[in-house]
Protein backbone atom coordinates (compact mmCIF):
# COMPACT_ATOMS: atom_id res chain seq x y z
CA UNK A 1 0.00 0.00 0.00
CA UNK A 2 1.31 3.43 -0.89
CA UNK A 3 0.48 6.80 0.61
CA UNK A 4 -0.92 7.79 -2.79
CA UNK A 5 -3.33 4.85 -2.74
CA UNK A 6 -4.45 5.83 0.76
CA UNK A 7 -4.99 9.42 -0.32
CA UNK A 8 -7.05 8.33 -3.34
CA UNK A 9 -9.34 6.23 -1.11
CA UNK A 10 -9.57 9.00 1.48
CA UNK A 11 -10.38 11.69 -1.12
CA UNK A 12 -13.18 9.56 -2.55
CA UNK A 13 -14.60 8.87 0.91
CA UNK A 14 -14.27 12.48 2.04
CA UNK A 15 -15.89 13.57 -1.21
CA UNK A 16 -19.02 11.62 -0.38
CA UNK A 17 -18.42 8.08 -1.64
CA UNK A 18 -19.51 6.28 1.54
CA UNK A 19 -18.65 2.96 -0.08
CA UNK A 20 -14.96 3.94 0.09
CA UNK A 21 -14.87 4.62 3.85
CA UNK A 22 -13.79 1.09 4.75
CA UNK A 23 -11.22 1.07 1.93
CA UNK A 24 -9.78 4.38 3.15
CA UNK A 25 -9.53 3.03 6.68
CA UNK A 26 -7.91 -0.22 5.52
CA UNK A 27 -5.47 1.67 3.30
CA UNK A 28 -4.53 3.93 6.18
CA UNK A 29 -3.86 0.89 8.37
CA UNK A 30 -1.88 -0.92 5.66
CA UNK A 31 0.68 1.88 5.41
CA UNK A 32 1.78 1.16 8.98
CA UNK A 33 2.10 -2.63 8.89
CA UNK A 34 5.84 -2.46 8.05
CA UNK A 35 6.39 -0.51 11.28
CA UNK A 36 6.25 3.08 10.03
CA UNK A 37 5.26 5.41 12.86
CA UNK A 38 5.46 8.89 11.38
CA UNK A 39 2.27 10.40 9.95
CA UNK A 40 0.09 7.84 11.77
CA UNK A 41 -1.90 10.56 13.52
CA UNK A 42 -2.34 12.42 10.23
CA UNK A 43 -3.87 9.44 8.43
CA UNK A 44 -6.10 8.55 11.39
CA UNK A 45 -7.23 12.18 11.58
CA UNK A 46 -8.03 12.23 7.86
CA UNK A 47 -10.03 8.99 8.04
CA UNK A 48 -11.85 10.17 11.18
CA UNK A 49 -12.81 13.37 9.35
CA UNK A 50 -14.12 11.35 6.38
CA UNK A 51 -16.29 9.26 8.72
CA UNK A 52 -17.53 12.44 10.41
CA UNK A 53 -18.46 14.00 7.05
CA UNK A 54 -20.29 10.77 6.16
CA UNK A 55 -22.33 11.06 9.35
CA UNK A 56 -20.74 8.04 11.04
CA UNK A 57 -20.06 9.88 14.28
CA UNK A 58 -19.28 6.90 16.51
CA UNK A 59 -16.59 5.61 14.16
CA UNK A 60 -15.19 9.12 13.70
CA UNK A 61 -14.95 9.55 17.48
CA UNK A 62 -13.28 6.15 17.93
CA UNK A 63 -10.71 6.83 15.21
CA UNK A 64 -9.95 10.24 16.72
CA UNK A 65 -9.51 8.57 20.11
CA UNK A 66 -7.05 6.08 18.59
CA UNK A 67 -5.13 8.91 16.97
CA UNK A 68 -4.97 10.84 20.25
CA UNK A 69 -3.55 7.72 21.91
CA UNK A 70 -0.89 7.42 19.20
CA UNK A 71 -0.11 11.13 19.53
CA UNK A 72 0.34 10.71 23.28
CA UNK A 73 2.67 7.73 22.80
CA UNK A 74 4.80 9.60 20.27
CA UNK A 75 4.65 13.01 21.94
CA UNK A 76 3.18 14.39 18.74
CA UNK A 77 0.76 17.33 18.80
CA UNK A 78 0.40 18.27 15.14
CA UNK A 79 -3.20 16.97 14.80
CA UNK A 80 -4.31 17.05 18.41
CA UNK A 81 -6.46 20.18 18.10
CA UNK A 82 -8.26 18.83 15.02
CA UNK A 83 -8.73 15.41 16.63
CA UNK A 84 -10.34 17.05 19.64
CA UNK A 85 -12.58 19.05 17.27
CA UNK A 86 -13.62 15.84 15.51
CA UNK A 87 -14.41 14.12 18.83
CA UNK A 88 -16.25 17.21 20.04
CA UNK A 89 -18.45 17.35 16.96
CA UNK A 90 -18.96 13.58 16.78
CA UNK A 91 -19.88 13.22 20.45
CA UNK A 92 -21.52 16.63 20.89
CA UNK A 93 -18.88 17.19 23.60
CA UNK A 94 -18.32 20.88 24.35
CA UNK A 95 -15.31 20.04 26.53
CA UNK A 96 -13.50 18.39 23.62
CA UNK A 97 -14.38 21.31 21.36
CA UNK A 98 -13.01 23.78 23.93
CA UNK A 99 -9.83 21.71 24.32
CA UNK A 100 -9.38 21.70 20.55
CA UNK A 101 -10.00 25.43 20.40
CA UNK A 102 -7.42 26.11 23.14
CA UNK A 103 -4.80 24.03 21.35
CA UNK A 104 -5.58 25.65 18.00
CA UNK A 105 -5.10 29.08 19.56
CA UNK A 106 -1.83 27.98 21.22
CA UNK A 107 -0.56 26.57 17.92
CA UNK A 108 -1.86 29.51 15.86
CA UNK A 109 -3.60 26.94 13.65
CA UNK A 110 -5.54 29.46 11.60
CA UNK A 111 -7.16 27.05 9.17
CA UNK A 112 -8.49 25.01 12.08
CA UNK A 113 -9.56 28.12 13.98
CA UNK A 114 -11.75 29.04 11.02
CA UNK A 115 -13.58 25.69 11.39
CA UNK A 116 -14.41 26.12 15.08
CA UNK A 117 -17.51 27.83 16.45
CA UNK A 118 -16.90 31.52 17.22
CA UNK A 119 -18.14 31.25 20.78
CA UNK A 120 -15.24 28.92 21.67
CA UNK A 121 -12.51 31.35 20.64
CA UNK A 122 -11.09 34.51 22.10
CA UNK A 123 -12.01 37.53 19.94
CA UNK A 124 -8.38 38.15 18.95
CA UNK A 125 -7.84 34.64 17.59
CA UNK A 126 -9.91 34.99 14.40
Amino acid sequence: MTTGEFLAQWAAAYGGDRGRLAAARAAGEAIYHPGLRSTRTITLCAVAEAYLVAGERATAAELAKQALSVAEQLGERVCEADLRRIRGVALHDAGELRAGARLAVEQDARLLLARLPDDLLPAHSR
